[in-house]
């Protein structure tokens, strides 16, 4: 058998085997659960590394504000140093000829790290970690760069095929979809968390006649379950000089907070504390404003039930006993003497200075007072005389 057909059975061989682990990648990519994806990246880039005779292969994310990276999964061969505990959110404004590159989708493929300026930072940080030649493609997600896959020969230097280039490409694609995949999904998973939570808060102010206590240590327990991690997402509720918490409460640096509100005045807040790594989302600020709404409503109502409650009870109070008050005026109507059931059933319309030279016309309805006064003027004129009002 001649070199050269030896030479093309490898590489039609090498051609389905690369084939074979692009297919069964994407397949198990298409239904993988959110909590397996770490594990799977982990055994994409170990199959993709050692298939391709590569001393290192790995995935980089971007944050362009402020501009760093961080390597967030890499595969090393046997007897290669891996890096990824020393590249974490590293400085990247001083690679930016070549991250340009990335932002535009376009790739960086090294053969000869050593070929490059002597004084190039990217060479020197290269040569730090020994590479010899690096391949580094962008993961692309909506016409925005969000990171790389990259490819290093540490000990020999390699000219990259352009069947290497497009491989790696492809991954970089099966990345960013599935990537974007289960993004999708726990946008969704959480937009149905906060929904759940506030159609639970806003249930449970529908039963007026509950406690205030009773519904804020209702509200103060549900409230975590809306945000990104439950487990380490504890709230607290601080009214009117009582204080309500989650269970197993505890404060941490990382808050967010709302006043509670009645008639303008503050009586209260309401703050959630989170682990300081995470970052609170938009949408969780809003579950907690329309959290401090409903807390606001539910009280706002409550308290003017009570106090047409309150008022009712005058009322049905002032038809039973009609005849139980005894009060005495002096000529400009000012009080001068009341019994203790006119005080308890009229003594609220005077809070600021009480029964004592009030005016008495004050606790009798305004189109009374026409008959009243002239009641009091045949009082007058007839001392001795009881007149019905």
């Amino acid at each position: 058998m001649s070199s050269s057909h030896t030479s093309q059975k490898s590489d039609s061989e090498y051609l389905l085997k690369i084939q074979n682990l692009l297919i069964n990648t994407a397949s198990t990519y298409i239904s993988l659960p959110s909590n397996q994806l770490d594990t799977a990246l982990k055994e994409t880039l170990a199959e993709i590394g050692s298939t391709m005779g590569a001393d290192r292969l790995y995935i980089f994310l971007y944050n362009w504000n402020p501009k760093t990276a961080s390597n967030t999964h890499e595969w090393c061969a046997d007897g290669i140093e891996p890096q990824i505990d020393r590249l974490q959110a590293i400085d990247i404004s001083q690679f930016d000829q070549w991250i340009e590159n990335h932002k535009r989708g376009e790739r960086v493929v090294i053969s000869d790290v050593s070929a490059m300026h002597g004084s190039d930072p990217f060479r020197i940080e290269l040569e730090n970690q020994s590479i010899q030649s690096v391949a580094m493609v962008p993961m692309m997600a909506s016409g925005k760069c969000v990171g790389f896959l990259g490819m290093d020969m540490v000990r020999r230097k390699h000219t990259f095929t352009d069947e290497e280039v497009r491989l790696l490409i492809l991954i970089s694609d099966l990345i960013v979809n599935v990537r974007s995949r289960l993004d999708s999904e726990t946008t969704i998973r959480e937009r149905l968390k906060e929904l759940n939570c506030i159609y639970s808060i806003t249930s449970l102010g529908e039963d007026k006649n509950q406690k205030e206590e009773d519904y804020l240590h209702e509200v103060v327990s549900v409230l975590p379950k809306g945000f990104l991690d439950p487990a380490q997402t504890y709230a607290c509720i601080a009214f009117e000089n009582k204080i309500y918490t989650s269970p197993n409460f505890q404060k941490t640096e990382n808050y967010i907070s709302a006043e509670i509100q009645l008639f303008k005045q503050k009586l209260g807040h309401i703050i959630v504390y989170c682990h300081p790594d995470i970052t609170f989302l938009r949408e969780e600020v809003a579950l907690l404003e329309g959290a401090r709404n409903n807390i606001e409503r539910f009280i706002e109502t409550r308290r003017a039930l009570e106090a047409i409650r309150a008022n009712e009870q005058r009322l049905q109070n002032l038809v039973n006993t009609l005849t139980s008050y005894v009060l005495r005026t002096d000529m400009e109507g000012r009080h001068t003497y009341w019994n203790g059931k006119f005080e308890a059933d009229f003594g609220w319309i005077y809070p600021e200075h009480g029964l004592s030279n009030a005016d008495s016309l004050l606790s009798i309805c305004d189109y009374h007072h026409p008959r009243t006064i002239d009641v009091v003027e045949k009082c007058v004129q007839s001392p001795g005389v009881a007149f019905k009002v």
